[in-house]
């Protein structure tokens, strides 16, 4: 039987879906690639792109789940993997099933709902990272960052020259 954590994570990739471009009418659920026998939990097949999205675990070993990934790639050109996390309190604790990580809560919800497994800060952040751009591993989250700590440097060196260029019109008109 499906879980309620499952199923709502199912309706958010659902929902993403629907705000990068694809209809109602291209998205579907349980979807199954008859030609390697795979049910795919959401996917949105379109004219100009296809992406599948499978929604909490994936099930076998490393090997299995590599190669599982790699036919969704091929087949759908895009692959991602919603992960659903516990929160950082047991379910005892929390009277709460498991909780999915929402995009649009602040950092301190993000923190708070990240596995309890990770004790180190910057692998929190790059969990979440991965989660809020639909990233499938930590490596992919690492290279997102340093993509835009070189372009925030970027930003910075063209600031800089234009507070240098403000500063010599500055010091002209005096």
């Amino acid at each position: 039987m499906e879980s309620e954590a499952h199923m709502d994570l199912k309706e958010i990739a659902v929902e993403d879906l629907k705000s990068r471009g694809f209809t109602e009418e291209e998205i579907e659920k349980e979807y199954t690639l008859q030609a390697h026998d795979i049910r795919i939990d959401v996917v949105a097949i379109s004219d100009e792109r296809s992406v599948a999205i499978e929604c909490g675990k994936i099930n076998g070993d490393r090997s299995e789940k590599k190669k599982r990934k790699e036919i969704l790639r091929e087949e759908f050109g895009s692959f991602k993997h919603y992960s659903f996390l516990k929160t950082s309190k047991t379910r005892s604790q929390s009277g709460k099933k498991s909780r999915l990580i929402d995009r649009d809560l602040s950092e301190e919800e993000k923190y708070e709902r990240t596995s309890t497994s990770i004790y180190d800060e910057d692998a929190k952040k790059i969990q979440i990272i991965k989660i809020e751009n639909g990233l499938d591993n930590a490596q992919e989250a690492i290279e997102h960052i340093l993509d835009k700590n070189e372009a925030l440097k970027e930003k910075v060196e063209e600031l800089e020259g234009q507070k240098e260029e403000l500063q010599e019109k500055l010091e002209e008109n005096q």
